[in-house]
């Protein structure tokens, strides 16, 4: 049985499968976090199931190049990259944004830091 391929063969349909398993669960976490998000008016919500759709697009490359040659794999790698920067770029524009006063306003800070007794005189 040696040098039928038969291994590569098996170690691809189990690449195919655990692909197909992965895409389907970042499809329907990236599909419930945006319906919820939008519902509940979520930016981390809004942000973390765009990471799932980029997570859901790289295991769809990663499914086209299974069996296929390194060549197709490298180029597939390099579009992977590509396609998951812009998602990487919007969640730290999120982090920065949402670290300023929308999240801790400052009624909220200073009453917690104002609530020394006052002397009484």
């Amino acid at each position: 049985m040696s040098g039928c391929g038969c291994e590569i063969e098996s170690k691809n349909n189990g690449e195919h499968r655990t692909l197909i398993i992965l895409l389907v669960i970042n499809g329907v976490m990236f599909f419930a976090e945006i319906i919820v998000g939008i519902i509940s008016d979520s930016k981390a919500l809004i942000a973390d199931s765009l990471d799932m759709l980029a997570g859901a697009s790289i295991y769809a490359i990663g499914l086209y190049t299974v069996g296929r040659s390194l060549l197709v794999k490298a180029r597939a790698a390099h579009i992977s990259k590509v396609a998951r920067d812009p998602f990487a770029l919007n969640q730290t524009v999120f982090l920065v944004e949402s670290s300023g006063s929308q999240y801790y306003p400052r009624q909220v800070i200073t009453s917690k830091f104002s609530r020394r007794k006052k002397p009484r005189g």
